[in-house]
């Protein structure tokens, strides 16, 4: 019979289940659509990487001859040497590494360069096919083999609605598209230093056969990548094989070609277990409230029953049906949308980190973290909470409370509120009276709102690195040469020198970009967040260097603090030197460290004249290793940038939803607990719009008190989670929130608010006044 009535009681009042099922289903459907998505790509990684045979790491060599190197040749470096003793000093080298350290290198060439093609700019990296190291994955087609064949990356293609057979223009030269690759080597296909998003419908990977490669006019870069004989490797064994010869040795975790899509996948693991957890906590919290309910209003029944022999556990049993139905419903439907929405984030996922993603398919651990573990623990805690509720003895329960007990904060309200109107007394009474309500409220804004302001803190962070990126360039190219030149520039230009070199912070040796800068930059500006021009600093102090806001975020490095730089130099043997940071500069992301270009010359036994590198609006090819123009890197940062505005609208929708769902079901108890309070009002006269301010519009100071406590709150969180999650996808996120995205995350909060009343006041309007004539039972 009582099994009977919870499920009346259900049906006649849906709206507190809906909702405790709609949060269920939410966490599930976040757990199980993103749960798949890092399970099928850390699958994809983790076979791709072994099966195509990917690097260990990756190295350049250092130009500098060893003494013994100089005493043979009789010159420093190896750009000195003819192409046929260059020839053989390398290969030298190369012997003599990989039977030291039992290890295999390759030899990995590539060229880069910017056509005109498909109607648009497109920047391509072209190869040959790799022989042991980093093979080559053929989607469809096969790999070139005539000298006017091609085959391009996979995701550039169908980008760009590119079939086998089409016709693909390289300066002058036409290919026929032979073939779809994927390259296990770029993953996460990063072309320079400052593109940190790749554009997949303009830029490119591509694979040429030896002729065409050799033959094609673009300057040619060299990578030499590596294996351990042995098979697996750690950090230690990286360090142990950095040798005089090798020059940015970078382990494949740790390169962001190879190793973003573990940060990615760590990071994003994180996060969906913390949504998951702090919905089911609400949940938890809610199914408590709505068994209070239930129980209150049947309490006359219960006690009926217990005396007539009803236990405890056969009550608690009937009321478990709440948790149940709504764990059970609320995660399967989650596990089925999830499941879905997995589908169209595998390919987004494929779009970033370019792999041949495998297909989904069940995963046990999945089904049991998304399905069975939210059933236990919704009815474990369930269970304790409706046990403590029926424990109470049949006397108690069949009880008529004349009175109802005030609490103390009630019995102060005529004081507090003696120059206010009988209305906002009368408001204030309603809402005191329920502190259990006012506290579930101000938890369900607080967690809402804390979504919220991450997401509006983050949409902020991006304008202001797509801001200060923007500004911080006056020049349309950046360029770098393959060699330190000498060459008289313009003097509308700004020279620099870029050395490879890492600082040491602890055990760890961090890989940064040092930059020799001159005392007046017309091209680039070198500020602070206060937008202090920092280059006078730099050079009032002979031992000082700034550091990017990108490593002093992810480092905890600070003003004044010391650091150590390890100079790790294609033209000179390598050094230590202790540095002060005198500046931090507003760069968050590329791991910068500047310092005079006389003090980085002499490091290397150079005078002041040398430099390596341009800031300037003409576009040089001659002797170019690289060259990035300013829009192609802005453009890069903001389709980077893009993909994390598509998680801020996630949150946010999350946030909006969380609120609801608490402030509907608060604004429903509300109404149950003052039905016949509501029909007095309306005999007395009072009309609906006035009762729905009276009684449902009473929570609006604890809503704004909640969103305000969990600024501070969402702040300190932001600062914690940053270190972690700049680590992992290396790059820094500012963190600002400005009186603007404040209001505008508080109008949203208040306008799910009053949108919870529309709807909880057609439930007030159906009130009857004849519910006042009735006698309490």
């Amino acid at each position: 019979m009582i099994i009977k009535n919870i499920l009346k009681g259900m049906i006649k009042k849906p709206f507190a289940m809906i909702g405790i099922i709609s949060m269920v289903l939410l966490a599930g459907c976040l757990y199980v659509s993103l749960g798949y998505t890092l399970f099928v790509t850390e699958d994809t990684v983790n076979q791709f990487v072994v099966d195509y045979k990917q690097e260990d790491f990756t190295f350049q060599m250092n130009s500098s001859l060893s003494d013994e190197e100089k005493e043979v040749y009789q010159v420093d470096y190896i750009y000195q040497l003819s192409n046929s003793d260059q020839k053989t000093l390398i290969n030298n080298r190369i012997n003599l590494l990989e039977n030291e350290y039992q290890i295999n290198i390759e030899v990995r060439e590539y060229k880069q360069l910017s056509i005109h093609e498909l109607d648009k700019e497109i920047t391509i990296r072209l190869f040959t096919d790799s022989k042991d190291i980093n093979l080559t994955y053929v989607e469809k087609g096969r790999l070139p083999e005539a000298n006017n064949e091609i085959a391009l990356s996979m995701v550039f293609a169908e980008n760009n609605d590119l079939q086998l057979g089409d016709n693909f223009k390289i300066n002058q030269s036409t290919y026929k598209i032979v073939g779809f690759i994927y390259l296990v080597d770029y993953i996460y296909p990063q072309l320079t230093n400052e593109l940190f998003a790749l554009d997949t419908s303009k830029q490119a990977l591509g694979m040429l056969n030896e002729d065409s490669f050799s033959n094609l006019e673009a300057p040619k870069d060299v990578d030499y990548v590596g294996k351990f004989l042995k098979g697996n490797y750690t950090e230690e064994e990286i360090k142990e094989i950095d040798h005089f010869y090798m020059v940015n040795l970078v382990d494949a975790k740790t390169n962001f070609r190879t190793g973003a899509v573990y940060g990615e996948i760590k990071a994003d693991r994180a996060m969906i277990n913390a949504l998951s957890v702090i919905i089911l906590f609400l949940a938890v919290i809610i199914i408590g409230i709505v068994v209070n309910k239930s129980i209150q209003m049947e309490k006359n029944q219960i006690g009926v029953l217990k005396s007539l022999g009803y236990s405890h556990l056969r009550l608690l049993s009937a009321y478990m049906i709440y948790p149940i139905i709504a764990s059970v419903i609320g995660s399967g439907l989650g596990y089925l949308t999830g499941y879905l929405l997995a589908h169209p984030l595998i390919d987004m996922f494929r779009s970033m980190f370019q792999m041949p993603m495998h297909h989904i398919q069940f995963n046990f651990m999945i089904f049991i973290y998304s399905i069975v573990l939210p059933i236990i623990v919704l009815n474990i805690f369930s269970f304790i909470i409706i046990y403590f509720l029926v424990r109470k003895k049949p006397l108690e329960l069949m009880r008529v409370k004349v009175s109802q007990k005030v609490n103390f904060i009630i019995k102060r309200i005529p004081q507090l509120f003696k120059k206010k109107s009988f209305n906002t007394r009368f408001k204030y009474s309603i809402a005191l009276r329920g502190l259990g309500k006012l506290f579930i409220t101000f938890i369900g804004v607080v967690v809402s709102s804390i979504y919220l302001i991450f997401a509006l803190s983050f949409s902020q962070s991006i304008d202001s690195i797509i801001h200060v990126s923007s500004v911080q360039a006056n020049y349309q190219y950046q360029v770098i040469y393959e060699y330190p030149t000498q060459t008289e520039k313009s003097e509308s230009d700004d020279r620099f020198m870029i050395m490879p070199s890492e600082i040491i912070i602890g055990d760890d040796e961090v890989k940064v970009q040092l930059m020799g800068i001159d005392d007046k930059l017309n091209k680039y500006q070198l500020k602070n967040e206060a937008g202090k021009n920092l280059v006078p600093i730099l050079y009032d102090n002979e031992d000082g260097v700034v550091v990017s806001s990108m490593l002093s975020t992810i480092h905890n490095i600070d003003l004044n603090d010391s650091i150590t730089l390890h100079l790790l130099s294609e033209y000179g043997s390598e050094n230590e030197i202790e540095m002060k940071v005198v500046g931090i500069m507003e760069n968050y992301t590329t791991p910068y460290v500047f310092m005079s270009i006389k003090s980085l010359n002499e490091q290397y036994g150079l005078d002041d004249n040398w430099y390596n590198g341009l800031w300037t609006d003409q576009k040089i090819t001659q002797n170019v290793k690289s060259i990035v123009h300013k829009e192609e890197m802005i453009d890069s940062i903001e389709e980077m940038m893009s993909l994390f505005k598509a998680f801020i609208y996630v949150m946010v929708v999350i946030s909006v939803i969380l609120a609801f769902i608490v402030l509907i079901i608060i604004s429903i108890f509300n109404i149950q607990d003052n039905f016949k309070t509501i029909s007095f009002l309306k005999v007395m006269g009072y009309k609906d719009k006035e009762i729905t301010t009276m009684v449902l519009n009473i929570y609006l100071p604890i809503i704004l008190v909640g969103y305000l406590v969990s600024i501070p709150i969402t702040i300190m969180s932001i600062r914690s989670m940053m270190v972690t999650i700049s680590s992992e996808l290396n790059f820094a996120f500012p963190i600002q929130l400005s009186t603007s995205y404040i209001i505008f995350g508080f109008i949203i909060i208040f306008l799910t608010y009053y949108l919870s009343l529309r709807i909880a006041r057609r439930r007030l309007n159906k009130i009857p006044l004849q519910e006042a004539l009735k006698i309490n039972e």
